[in-house]
């Protein structure tokens, strides 16, 4: 998992690639750091020769991003809660020694559901697919799929769809 702190999903509406906390990461447009953090991506972008219509794209962030916090405020971004600790902190392990990869952790999900979603982008839970592993809940879509003589892999047919799977957490309090 990439990114700790959100669980969200998201599309890149021109080649409808899905994007989750899997292999993607959220910057808040608040954070008093985002601002040099993308000037330092677009430095890097300049850097390895992307396209001018790209670096054009990172400049216009930048300045929406400078808009919002000229209009909306800024903060220095920090773990507010415990939870926030557990999460981002509490995960991060030394994955090369084997007691470690059975950390215990309260923001494990405790299971997994699918999701379907519209042409608006509005995500919509479907509990008939829901499992103790991502692989359970789509092992269970990949039932109804074959019944309708889809030959396709799990992802495939989530991508076909415009579906997700995204975990669940419990929450304290």
């Amino acid at each position: 998992m990439i990114d700790r702190k959100f669980v969200f999903t998201a599309v890149n509406p021109c080649n409808g690639k899905h994007y989750t906390q899997e292999n993607a990461m959220v910057l808040c447009a608040k954070d008093v750091a985002v601002l040099p953090a993308l000037k330092a991506y677009r430095d890097e972008c300049e850097r390895i020769k992307c396209g001018p219509e790209y670096i054009q794209s990172v400049n216009m962030l930048i300045a929406r991003v400078q808009v919002f916090q000229n209009t909306e405020g800024a903060r220095i971004p920090d773990t507010d809660t415990q939870c926030d600790i557990d999460r981002y902190i509490g995960w991060f392990t030394d994955f090369t020694r084997k007691e470690n990869y059975v950390h215990v952790n309260k923001s494990l999900p405790v299971g997994y559901i699918a999701f379907g979603g519209n042409a608006s982008g509005d995500r919509f839970p479907l509990p008939q697919y829901t499992g103790k592993t991502e692989r359970e809940v789509g092992d269970k879509i990949m039932i109804g799929a074959k019944a309708e003589g889809w030959r396709g892999t799990v992802a495939e047919r989530l991508d076909y769809l415009g579906w997700v799977i995204l975990p669940v957490y419990m929450m304290e309090g």
